[in-house]
């Protein structure tokens, strides 16, 4: 039998509701803490555990996580720290983090890049056959007699946010 007038208070968040996102972040930021994470000042997405010469890197965008450092033992009790808490899958290698292109030379050193997302926008403005420069605009390129008016302002909003972003 339901009682319509009574208010019930829920244990843990619903996941899909705006304040599960908050409840989720509070906790993982609080389990990290406890185990000598800080969470970064100008980003509150990074957290860092240094050890001596030893630190890890842990940066968060909603419930992915990207774990790196310099020693494979720190690295690997980091993982089982966080296997322990938490349902985690260990993708081995990134090749692709939120949307940024990772690579990795034969001496550990990252190189992060956008590719996928370039040549989305190129396919998105019917730019395939543009051809490309190493410079953005040569100085005193454009002129405002110069080319034609734009047929579709909407195109052009399109790319301007992509460009803003």
């Amino acid at each position: 039998m339901r009682d319509e007038k009574k208010v019930r208070r829920l244990k843990k968040s619903i996941c899909g509701l705006k304040q599960a996102a908050k409840s989720w972040n509070d906790k993982l930021k609080e389990a990290l803490q406890i185990y000598g994470f800080v969470q970064g000042k100008a980003d509150s997405c990074l957290f860092t555990k240094e050890d001596n010469k030893n630190c890890i890197l842990l940066t968060v965008y909603v419930d992915d996580m990207l774990v790196t450092g310099n020693l494979p033992k720190f690295l690997h009790d980091t993982m089982q720290m966080l296997s322990k808490l938490f349902n985690v899958v260990d993708l081995d290698d990134v090749k692709h983090y939120v949307g940024v292109g990772v690579t990795r030379d034969i001496n550990g050193i990252f190189y992060l890049n956008q590719r996928s997302y370039i040549q989305k926008i190129i396919e998105n403005t019917k730019m395939e056959n543009s051809k490309s420069s190493a410079i953005p605009l040569n100085p005193g390129y454009l002129k405002l007699d110069r080319g034609d008016s734009l047929d579709d302002n909407v195109q052009y909003q399109k790319l301007m946010r992509h460009y803003c972003m």
